[in-house]
């Protein structure tokens, strides 16, 4: 992702540093600032060039509770009142990639139960805190 510095400079674009490594949410960081961002008017534009290439490691193939709790905060945030809905289609979404480790409807009671408390917190911070 290649961003430019007059939309940071900007106020465009900012990061909540709640979500991203080393944080209480450890996911999410970008997928968090680019909807944010998106929504203040933002444009992106995908070009098929690579910059720079990471070696393919990726977080988003572990599920466990930890997890669960993590991506139900970044879900609670992007989404608001729509996060029961979008769990759903999450669950069904990576099902192929959790089966292994829980079944769809443990992941999803996993996912609902230890997210909830979470999310709602998470949903009042934001209403409360503006970005």
């Amino acid at each position: 992702m290649v961003i430019r510095k007059s939309a940071v400079d900007s106020e465009m674009i900012a990061f909540d540093e709640r979500f991203g490594l080393a944080t209480d949410y450890n996911t999410g960081e970008e997928f968090v600032m680019l909807h944010d961002a998106l929504t203040k008017g933002a444009v992106a534009m995908y070009i098929p060039q690579v910059l720079v290439q990471h070696p393919p490691v990726s977080s988003g193939k572990i599920y466990n509770k930890t997890v669960a709790f993590e991506k139900g905060a970044m879900i609670a945030r992007v989404y608001d009142w729509r996060w029961p809905f979008i769990n759903v289609a999450f669950a069904v979404r990576k099902y192929k990639e959790y089966r292994h480790s829980a079944g769809f409807f443990a992941f999803l009671i996993d996912f609902f139960m230890i997210s909830f408390k979470l999310m709602f917190k998470v949903f009042i911070s934001i209403k409360i805190i503006k970005f």
